[in-house]
């Protein structure tokens, strides 16, 4: 038995021979493995990739008029799969990019990241908000304690509650999310492919392709 990694298929309806592949892949190879994961973008375009919608459009509007100062750490949730069918935020870490201070600023989000992002980006977090996720249960002024060990390619995201993170995590247990909710305007078919995710487990389970037990999960 194996475990097979696929990245980045950009799948097109012009592009036949890797659309051809990857059902070979499917019906033979993947039916034999472990556990199929598929990384990167599966498909050329997503439905509202790269266009800033209005919960992007105030975070941006933040950073231009200076709200948003050193130090901080801007929290973008309900922008995972569920919410906004895990949307590419390159907008907003561009226009942190022109800030003096922008290496002070970290950015903490279940949407995805360009591979021209950069500075403290931390994405994908999971579970996302709308599933239950922590990043849904952060509230406005909360202290973010973000540590990074270069040396050793370890780190950690706490929530510090009189500057303990294991208070962090018991007021966290105690919260519920609140106010959130997907996208109003989320194509019928990006609200699909959100819900097949989530019943594969989630990004944060693998997205296991098991056919058998996702048909389960959904009847």
């Amino acid at each position: 038995m194996a475990t097979l990694f696929i990245s980045d298929l950009h799948i097109d309806a012009s592009r036949r021979s890797i659309i051809r592949q990857f059902t070979e892949v499917l019906q033979t190879q993947a039916r034999a493995a472990d556990a199929l994961y598929i990384l990167g973008d599966l498909f050329d375009s997503w439905v509202g990739d790269d266009a800033p919608d209005d919960g992007q459009r105030a975070a941006i509007a933040a950073i231009k008029e200076g709200a948003i100062h050193p130090g901080d750490v801007l929290v973008l949730m309900c922008r995972g799969p569920l919410g906004s069918g895990m949307e590419e935020i390159f907008e907003i870490t561009a226009a942190l990019r022109y800030l003096d201070y922008s290496k002070y600023v970290a950015v903490i989000t279940d949407a995805r990241f360009s591979g021209v992002s950069t500075g403290a980006c931390i994405g994908h977090v999971t579970p996302e908000a709308l599933a239950g996720g922590p990043l849904g249960k952060v509230r406005e002024g909360d202290a973010i304690e973000i540590v990074v060990d270069c040396v050793n390619l370890d780190g950690s995201v706490n929530l510090l509650v009189n500057g303990s993170a294991e208070e962090g995590a018991r007021a966290l247990a105690t919260r519920s999310p609140e106010g959130l909710a997907p996208d109003p305007d989320l194509p019928p078919e990006t609200r699909l492919w959100a819900a097949l995710q989530e019943a594969s487990g989630g990004a944060w389970a693998g997205c296991v392709f098991d056919v058998d037990a996702i048909i389960k999960r959904l009847r």
